[in-house]
């Protein structure tokens, strides 16, 4: 087969399938590559390009996303985890919400239920559950009223893990429990450490250290007991495919195992570049949505670059350009998530992957000799450790949130660079591969420019505002959660995004959960010059304080009792010409009052009060305030009803546009870009708001 055409063939089927998901504008991608096989007079990978092309795009344009409302069909479990079940339909695949473990995995089950559109609680930079479920090709829910097994599977990983797991602690029950059946490491009490140093992978099942376990194996056998080595590799990964619920990592590794051990015996062998994209292919032919996981585009676009640009020397890998290679690859991707980087987080990985090989090794024993679970507890107790030991001191640079413009130049300069080394250009190669390094090394630049802006933070059921002016930056109560810690979860990573390194202040406008909850762990976080609440500025002047140049006036002054809505600050304040009203929980009776004495208040923009709560927001006041744009901070499917349906009525009968957390996420205002919001925003968002309600 001509060198490259199943490559090809993969990049087609990636485009196709890009194109039906997402937009068919993508089709005009494969121009490119259309136009170099034209001019390479390939006629015939021209034509399997357009075939794979016009499969993928079939494929996502035709796949089946679930049947709304009722449903009575035949279900198999194809994916068990903790908590819920995946089921596949011919209508398509649910989520099936499964507490007690009844449904393992290859479990034929009849269902008669319901189905239902995703309605999961939600905050700035949470895990996207929802996208998560949409990479499996899952859209819906499904609510089973009656339930019949046509074959109970006897596939229960819980009772393994009672057996395996009986001397572990905590903590290394976690880490065993992902590395052998790919269990999220979530509950981990340093998780967000392990997250920002870049270890979740390395403790986590993935292809690495079954590829470490495998290519072990192949060089103790050597290459004149390949035959026996082939079938270890099998006998190895079928139990893992089992043991990992058949996780994407283990059924990759297992597809080229298998294709690779059946290139081996074929008369004209395909090159390794050849069998990896047949693969790529064969899985996305069998899983479509799986390009939309990050298990594919963290995989195999590396294993592509491996294979299009090997670094050798006698035959064998060479360890330092490898790891160069790797993390040049990998840490723009991580920044994406994480938005700052750990000075000493690569060298920690370095480290780590023989400590994470041997954790392995030690979870794989435990599974017939439980026993040795106390070996695994004193490697995972010294890898936390280490991992918490360095995160405490360790610098980390911040990057903000990483243009999709800054990523393809990157990987442009990254791909030019190992081209060259390719074709034996060394000065030039080394050039290139410094000019990606000084261009990434941009990303950690301070960033200079003035910010005029506001952001209504998705904190779920709460409250939490930032405002920008120049440099400075200060937040609006922060929200607090009893199940979540919002500062290190939400927070820090949402004012890393925005290249933020410190706060001038946070305003507290009372002592309810929803508003200042994750005040004491933010400030043990991040750096914070001051904090105010409502009675600070009861005490100064005209009760304003000026913060990151901006005075900002508390304009309830009437606050007594117990109550702490009634005490609840209200503060206004005015950005690039835009006044801002911002009420806190404050009542109506306390409304009337600022209106008594502020006749003449007006809002271009207000945070409602209490989160549209019929107990705020009373017509008279938002009559007289006239904004132009009301926002409603609410969580997603809250227990309180926030907000009120008198509420949405009166700002309907009023004329009122309005936005909402819950329904948006995280509500942006850029004055810079935009000098009022009137004519921007009012009409579109005021349709977008009645077509949602």
């Amino acid at each position: 087969m001509p060198k490259l055409t199943l490559f090809f063939a993969f990049l087609f089927l990636v485009l196709g399938l890009l194109a039906g998901f997402y937009n068919p504008l993508i089709l005009l991608v494969s121009l490119l590559p259309l136009l170099f096989l034209f001019l390479r007079h390939r006629k015939k990978d021209i034509a399997i390009g357009l075939s794979f092309l016009l499969l993928g795009f079939l494929l996502a344009f035709f796949l089946p996303r679930g049947q709304e409302g009722d449903i009575d069909s035949l279900f198999l479990v194809v994916e068990r985890k903790e908590g819920y079940c995946l089921v596949q339909g011919l209508s398509g695949r649910y989520l099936l919400y499964d507490r007690n473990g009844e449904y393992t995995l290859f479990s034929l089950v009849s269902i008669q239920g319901t189905t239902e559109p995703f309605g999961f609680s939600h905050f700035e930079q949470q895990f996207d559950f929802a996208s998560y479920l949409r990479s499996k090709g899952v859209f819906r829910i499904l609510q089973e009223k009656e339930t019949e097994f046509l074959f109970r599977s006897p596939l229960d990983m819980g009772v393994v893990k009672s057996y395996a797991f009986a001397y572990l602690d905590p903590d290394s029950e976690t880490i065993a429990s992902s590395l052998l059946f790919g269990a999220s490491l979530y509950d981990l009490k340093d998780y967000a450490a392990l997250t920002e140093l870049g270890l979740v992978s390395s403790m986590a099942l993935g292809g690495f250290h079954l590829s470490f376990l495998l290519e072990t194996v192949h060089r103790l056998l050597g290459r004149k007991n390949r035959k026996i080595a082939d079938v270890i590799d099998l006998v190895v990964l079928v139990p893992f495919l089992f043991l990992s619920s058949f996780r994407f990592a283990v059924r990759r590794i297992f597809l080229s195992r298998l294709l690779f051990v059946v290139n081996r015996r074929l008369p004209k062998r395909l090159e390794s570049l050849d069998v990896l994209s047949l693969a790529a292919i064969l899985m996305l032919v069998l899983e479509p949505y799986c390009i939309l996981s990050a298990s594919f585009y963290y995989s195999f676009p590396f294993l592509f670059l491996l294979r299009l640009f090997p670094e050798k020397h006698n035959g064998k890998r060479s360890f330092l350009p490898f790891f160069v290679v790797m993390t040049l690859f990998f840490v723009p991707l991580r920044l994406s998530d994480t938005y700052a980087l750990s000075l000493v987080g690569p060298l920690l990985q370095v480290a780590a992957i023989p400590l994470c090989h041997l954790i392995f090794l030690a979870s794989l024993f435990l599974l017939l000799v439980p026993p040795i679970g106390v070996l695994a507890k004193v490697l995972v107790s010294f890898l936390l450790r280490m991992a918490s030991f360095c995160h405490s001191w360790s610098p980390f640079l911040v990057s903000g949130k990483l243009s999709v413009l800054f990523l393809v130049v990157f990987y442009a300069l990254l791909v030019l660079a190992l081209l060259l080394r390719t074709y034996n250009m060394r000065r030039l190669f080394k050039r290139t591969l410094l000019a990606s390094v000084l261009f990434h090394s941009t990303a950690f630049l301070p960033d200079f420019l003035p910010h005029h802006e506001i952001y209504f933070v998705d904190v779920d059921q709460g409250d939490c505002t930032l405002v920008r002016n120049g440099q400075g930056n200060f937040l609006i109560d922060t929200g607090g959660s009893i199940h979540d810690d919002l500062a290190r979860e939400c927070l820090v990573p949402f004012l890393r995004s925005k290249k933020i390194r410190k706060l001038d202040a946070v305003l507290i406008t009372h002592y309810d959960w929803d508003h200042y909850g994750a005040l004491d762990s933010l400030k043990s976080l991040f750096p914070i010059e001051r904090v105010y609440d409502a009675e600070d500025f009861l005490k100064m002047p005209d009760q304003s304080i000026t913060i990151a140049g901006i005075e900002v006036t508390n304009l309830n002054v009437h606050g007594t009792g117990s109550d702490a809505n009634e005490q609840s600050g209200v503060y206004h304040f005015s950005l690039k010409g835009n006044d801002i009203l911002v009420m806190g929980d404050a009542p109506k009776d306390v409304e009337v009052k600022i209106l008594r004495d502020n006749p003449d208040l007006h809002a271009d923009i207000l945070r409602l009060g209490h989160h549209g709560s019929d107990t705020s927001s009373s017509e008279a006041f938002l009559s007289a305030v006239d904004p132009d744009i009301a926002i409603l901070s609410v969580g997603e499917n809250n227990s309180y009803g926030h907000p009120s349906p008198e509420t949405i009525a009166t700002l309907r009968k009023l004329g009122i546009p309005f936005r909402r957390t819950d329904l948006e996420g995280t509500i942006a205002y850029d004055f810079d870009a935009f000098s009022t919001i009137i004519e921007t925003w009012t009409a579109f968002f005021s349709a977008t708001s009645e077509t949602r309600q």
